[in-house]
C-alpha cells in the first residue's frame, strides 16, 4: 500500500493528529524544507514551528526575545485573566523561574528526606499524616504561584495605565474593592455575574 509524502501547503498539526499517535513524517519534513515554520492554528492566532535542535536549544536560552511570560505557552489565545489562572513555572522567564524552580529543588530534597525517614522509623499512621502534610504543603505553594501570577498581572495593567478599571465594563473598580482584593481585575457586580455563568455553565 502507498502512502502519500506530507508536502509544506499540507501539514497538518491540529490536536487530533495527535491524538492518534506523532506524526514524525510531518516534523522531519520541517527540519528538511522549513526548520522555522509558521503553521494557521485552527484553534487560535497561529503559531511558529522550531523543530531542529541547534535552534531550539538558542530560543530556549535568549529569553528575552522568546518569553515564555509574555502571553504564557498555550497554544490557545488567552485573555489576561487566564494566563493568571494557569500561571505556572513553564509560565516565567529568569530570574522568577529560577528563583522559584531553586525553593521547590529545596522542597523537593526536604520530602524526599522526610519520605527516607518514614521508612526507616514510625508506624503507618505517622506516614500517613506525614502525606498529608505534604499534601498541604504543596497546595499551599500552588496558592503561592497563583498569588504571585496574579499580583503580575496586577502590575502589568499598571505599567499599562489600566489598573483599576473594570475588565468587563471598563468603569473604575470602587476603591475599597481594591483595598480588599488589589488585583482584583473587575467590579464586584461584575465578578458576581462572571461566577453566576460559570455556575450555571457546570
Amino acid at each position: 500500500m502507498s502512502t502519500t509524502e506530507p508536502t509544506l501547503d499540507g501539514i497538518d498539526l491540529e490536536n487530533d493528529v495527535f491524538a492518534e499517535r506523532i506524526p514524525h513524517e510531518t516534523f522531519a519534513l520541517l527540519r528538511r524544507e522549513a526548520p522555522v515554520h509558521w503553521y494557521d492554528w485552527k484553534g487560535g492566532t497561529g503559531f511558529w514551528c522550531v523543530t531542529k535542535h541547534a535552534d531550539l536549544v538558542a530560543v530556549h536560552k535568549d529569553t528575552e526575545t522568546f518569553s515564555s511570560e509574555t502571553g504564557a505557552t498555550a497554544l490557545e489565545d488567552l485573555d489576561e485573566e487566564q494566563i493568571a489562572a494557569r500561571k505556572s513555572m513553564l509560565d516565567m522567564d529568569p530570574p522568577r523561574h529560577d528563583e522559584l524552580r531553586g525553593l521547590i529543588a529545596e522542597r523537593r530534597s526536604a520530602l524526599e528526606t522526610h519520605g527516607l525517614a518514614s521508612d526507616v522509623a514510625g508506624d503507618e499512621a505517622d506516614r500517613a499524616f506525614g502525606r498529608v502534610c505534604d499534601t498541604i504543603e504543596n497546595d499551599l505553594l500552588d496558592l503561592h504561584l497563583a498569588e504571585m501570577a496574579r499580583i503580575e498581572a496586577a502590575r502589568a495593567r499598571a505599567a499599562e495605565g489600566h489598573y483599576g478599571l473594570c475588565a468587563d465594563c471598563g468603569e473604575p473598580i470602587p476603591l475599597g474593592r481594591l483595598q480588599a482584593h488589589p488585583t482584583a481585575l473587575r467590579c464586584a457586580e461584575c465578578q458576581a455575574r462572571r461566577e453566576k455563568l460559570f455556575a450555571a455553565a457546570f
